[in-house]
């Protein structure tokens, strides 16, 4: 993904702020992610499990492609895990 460089090209000549640019790089790895696995239908529904901040991006970003999201904290998907540790264990 070489649109990541901008990233360095943008701080390098100052047009991207220090405090933006998790923010930006956040971004583009969003819009690759959705871009290379297609989004399906429009009116598509997607359940997005993680981190507050995160989640708001991809729900951002999803819903400028109308598909419509829910989103979980990141509890349900340590939760998830856990269980799925268990099993494997038993």
């Amino acid at each position: 993904m070489q649109s990541a460089f901008s990233v360095r090209t943008l701080s390098l000549f100052e047009r991207l702020p220090i405090g933006d640019r998790p923010s930006y790089l956040s971004g583009l790895v969003i819009g690759e992610e959705l871009r290379s696995r297609g989004l399906g239908d429009a009116g598509a529904s997607v359940v997005v499990i993680g981190a507050d901040a995160l989640t708001r991006r991809y729900e951002r970003a999803l819903g400028r492609c109308d598909v419509r999201v829910r989103t979980v904290g990141a509890p349900a998907g340590w939760s998830g895990l856990w269980s799925l540790a268990r099993r494997l264990a038993a």
